[in-house]
């Protein structure tokens, strides 16, 4: 009988283990390129938006089959930047968010770089997005290389509820207000306030029914592709049914469970002084996430197992782009931070033909989707190596810049952000001095521990080559942050 094989590679420690057997022997392992291996037809990218790393592990097996033993799983990645846009724009350009610029003041991705898309373009596959998020779109400019993109909530029929969206849009997110005026002036509906469909419904279903259409129909022309999916249902206020609907039993519970959301979508923490986050309404929004989770991540196996039934030579990546915080450092949704909850995401990789499961628990950074796509299409760039063979060439890099919500931020709140994590500590940088945390902790913690070093960049474990990369790194984001106002 064949054994299947499972390879864990961990920090320094590379092992190779064939059920129950354990060699103990370096895995041999390289960290060159994967040109040998034949090109992807199919390069599929599918984004749970806002999942966080612990929404979905460790139930993946039970929930997602398929994709848990033909995969790369990634224990240790965490996104570069907080929230949708500067991640998005670091995973479409392989920049940290102080080379790309899009972050919450600038609110805009820049068209001085080279877009993923567009450089699969050029390398003749044809890109499809396929979104429930606005973020993702044209409005932030996240569509540029991309032949086609369909937001959901447009092409999904609807019950001609737009002025509902649009009342509630007025009465709920106070940054909503001037696009509802503008709206009743123009006599339509603004961007921003018809995309408030995907807040009280789920379009999970619809996006891989979209997805799989579009994939026959270019296949049947004979093209290669690139397939983008953003899902909004796990973000907030994270679906756990086709429409949205309070899971508290009891009124007093419900409206417990509805002001809670409602400080998680207004970023309260960052607002009211002394707010302080109730564990046990953290907890529930955790379990309510995870649910969101388990409903999306179910039509996703099935969908990559038709992928691939389809087109052996698919590569299909599941994964989010940025966490959530449910309390830690007793913050809220997922705006300025650098926590564990907030940057610890999932990231699955199955490449073209992967029969077997690998597990890497090395720190990397979602950047590295970039130049991982890039290398697995063919694409020549000296710079363009693989994840899944070179996992110790990434830094796990996270920054955040402060968040104005509606020029209420309170002052220590206003603070610009550089972190890093080392084995199983993470270095923070604020306000000109370094702090650390133990990341097996993070979840708890609500005050970060100072470094006590000068330089953790210097007395870190990491190679010297990392080290001065860091250090580059490190100084680009300093002189970065002198751009952003405090006010």
């Amino acid at each position: 009988m064949l054994l299947q094989k499972t390879i864990v590679i961990k920090p320094k420690k590379y092992y190779l283990f064939l059920k129950g057997w354990n060699y103990k022997k370096p895995l041999q392992y390289s960290g060159g390129s994967v040109r040998s291996m034949q090109e992807p037809q199919i390069i599929a990218m599918i984004v749970a938006d806002a999942c966080r790393y612990d929404s979905m592990y460790p139930h993946i097996k039970k929930w997602m089959p398929y994709l848990y033993n033909n995969s790369t799983h990634f224990l240790q990645a965490r996104s570069p930047g907080c929230w949708t846009l500067p991640s998005h724009a670091s995973m479409f350009s392989g920049l940290l968010p102080h080379d790309h610029g899009a972050t919450t003041q600038t609110r805009t991705v820049p068209d001085s770089f080279p877009t993923l898309a567009g450089l699969l373009k050029e390398k003749g596959y044809y890109s499809v997005m396929i979104t429930a998020n606005v973020a993702t779109t044209d409005v932030f400019g996240l569509n540029r290389g991309f032949d086609e993109m369909h937001k959901i909530w447009r092409e999904s029929p609807n019950n001609g509820d737009e002025w509902f969206y649009g009342i509630v849009g007025f009465l709920w997110r106070p940054r909503f207000r001037n696009r509802v005026f503008k709206s009743f002036i123009d006599r339509k509906l603004s961007e921003d306030v018809e995309g408030l469909r995907v807040f009280f419904r789920s379009y999970g279903k619809e996006l891989l029914k979209m997805a799989r259409k579009r994939v026959s129909d270019l296949l049947n022309q004979g093209k290669k592709i690139f397939l983008y999916i953003n899902t909004y249902d796990t973000h907030f206020p994270y679906h756990t049914n086709e429409q949205f609907r309070l899971k508290s039993k009891g009124f007093k519970n419900k409206i417990g469970e509805f002001l809670t959301l409602m400080d998680i979508i207004n970023n309260r923490h960052l607002t009211v002084e002394n707010y302080r986050a109730d564990p046990g309404w953290m907890q529930f929004m955790k379990l309510r996430q995870r649910q969101a989770v388990r409903r999306f991540s179910i039509h996703v196996d099935k969908f990559a197992r038709w992928l691939r039934k389809r087109v052996p030579e698919s590569t299909i990546i599941y994964c989010s782009d940025h966490g959530e915080q449910f309390g830690e450092e007793n913050g809220l949704y997922h705006f300025s931070n650098v926590t564990e909850g907030g940057n610890r995401v999932p990231l699955i990789w199955s490449r073209a033909g992967q029969n077997h499961k690998i597990t890497i628990e090395y720190p990397v950074s979602l950047r590295n989707i970039y130049n991982s796509i890039l290398c697995e299409a063919g694409i020549d760039n000296r710079k363009n190596w693989h994840l899944t063979e070179s996992p110790e060439k990434s830094l796990s890099v996270i920054e955040a810049y402060w968040y104005n919500a509606h020029g209420k931020t309170k002052e220590k709140y206003k603070r610009n952000q550089f972190a890093f994590v080392d084995e199983k500590k993470k270095y923070v940088f604020r306000n000109g001095s370094w702090f650390i945390v133990d990341i097996d902790k993070d979840d708890s913690i609500t005050e970060l521990g100072t470094a006590g070093v000068v330089n953790p960049i210097e007395e870190s474990s990491l190679s010297s080559e990392r080290k001065k990369e860091l250090e580059l790194e490190f100084n680009k984001f300093l002189q970065f942050e002198k751009e952003i106002p405090l006010s």
